[in-house]
């Protein structure tokens, strides 16, 4: 088979005639169609590159480490400086290179090139952005303003598809991390004009800045959320979120303060009513006897449209199982699925969760729950949650419950307070 592609003269398969692009963290593979070493070669670190890169500007070859990965293909891997300048270099093959079986190599006098990229790669966007506040994208490594502003259309994404103008500019710090620890560099696209609440924004971005590379530029897009308005609260806005609030109405006037996992900044929401879920429960087996029970709970949200609502239906299936352990200890597991409004494409995600409970009955009243749950969707990464609470049955048919989540992973709200009543009919 490697005799197939030149079956008359020893020759380089890969790099083709032309430029050949190696974003930061990949490899450079030079393969032959036919055998260049021993099979016991295969594998062993080489002490210098048998054809160095040859930078077009600059002096000395491309520092890397190579080796023959098979006994056709020789696999370099350039170090991490090399990609700094992203500097372009000729692949040249020595005259004297010959095969396994001594051929020597056919000059077919193209021209290889190799750009070592070291763009920084967009990583993610904050869909969600208030109005007044810059829209945020994320990279692997702090990009220029200026290349990158130059690199974008900003435009919207619907009504007159009008361009925006923009500015770009450095977040004054890393903002998030990702699992593998690496840090990602927030970059705010800064509209020059008001952008209306409710407007969805698109931002395309070049295909150098992408992390799958191709032909095809990056879309990303957002949603413009209204600004929290309240009576007798003023705040000071800065480049790392809202700060310095000072009320200076009566007391008697309820703020929620709540966090946010997307940007870490807090939010003050005035007091509304929020969306409504209704849910049905039908047992199947175990409802008041025997040790397991099974249910099927479908629920629909139906949005309230005020300022605390998502403004969205949805709804979903819920499967619960319950075990009892013991007289005071019981174990709950289930599985939900849900469908859930997608602000960037008008349309629904399906989104899963999954949790095990361990109850524990402390009176004949009263009993503690800890809850274990994972949230996992199409546009959205895992989340893992740790619940804990109280449960307090105040007839047979009747319960109340009271609870805090912690989040566990980056994804996940840092902390969140509820209660719950559960009727059944």
């Amino acid at each position: 088979l490697l005799a197939a592609a030149e079956p008359e003269a020893l020759g380089m398969v890969y790099p083709r005639e032309g430029v050949t692009r190696v974003t930061r963290g990949d490899v450079l593979r030079v393969r032959f169609n036919r055998p260049m070493v021993r099979a016991s070669q295969v594998g062993r670190p080489l002490a210098a590159m048998p054809f160095p890169l040859e930078p077009v500007a600059g002096r000395g070859a491309v520092a890397g480490t190579a080796s023959w990965t098979s006994r056709s293909t020789l696999t370099f891997v350039p170090a991490p400086a090399a990609f700094d300048a992203n500097a372009e270099a000729r692949l040249r093959i020595p005259d004297d290179m010959t095969s396994l079986e001594g051929e020597p190599l056919y000059d077919d006098e193209m021209e290889r090139l190799v750009v070592l990229d070291g763009r920084p790669r967009i990583v993610r966007n904050d869909s969600r952005a208030s109005a007044g506040e810059p829209l945020a994208l994320y990279f692997s490594s702090l990009p220029s303003p200026t290349e990158l502003g130059s690199q974008l259309l900003v435009y919207e994404a619907g009504g007159g598809s009008r361009t925006i103008p923009f500015e770009v500019r450095n977040h004054p710090r890393p903002s998030d991390e990702r699992d593998d620890g690496d840090a990602l560099f927030r970059v705010d696209i800064v509209p020059r004009r008001p952008l209306e609440p409710g407007s969805r924004i698109g931002v395309a971005i070049a295909p150098a800045y992408t992390s799958w590379g191709g032909e095809m530029p990056g879309f990303y897009g957002f949603t413009v959320a209204p600004r929290p308005r309240f009576a007798g609260l003023g705040c000071t806005v800065s480049e790392y979120g809202t700060a310095g609030c000072a009320y200076t109405e009566s007391p008697g006037e309820i703020i929620d303060i709540r966090f946010t996992g997307v940007s870490n900044q807090y939010l003050i929401d005035v007091p509304g009513f929020g969306d409504i879920t209704v849910r049905y429960k039908q047992n199947f087996w175990g409802n008041d006897s025997g040790i397991t029970a099974l249910a099927l709970m479908p629920y629909v949200n139906i949005p309230t449209y005020t300022e605390v609502s998502d403004e969205a239906w949805s709804g979903g299936l819920i499967v619960p199982l319950s075990i009892t352990l013991t007289d005071r200890l019981s174990l709950g597991l289930m599985i939900q699925g849900d469908l859930v409004p997608d602000s960037d494409t008008s349309g629904y995600d399906l989104e899963w969760l999954h949790s095990a409970t361990l109850g524990i009955s402390l009176t004949d009243n009263l009993s503690l729950y800890l809850e274990l749950v994972g949230i996992a969707g199409q546009d959205a990464d895992h989340q893992a949650l740790f619940d804990t609470g109280l449960t307090f049955a105040v007839t047979e048919n009747l319960i109340l419950d009271a609870g805090v989540r912690i989040g566990m992973n980056r994804p996940a709200p840092d902390f969140g307070v509820f209660t719950g009543m559960s009727i059944r009919f």
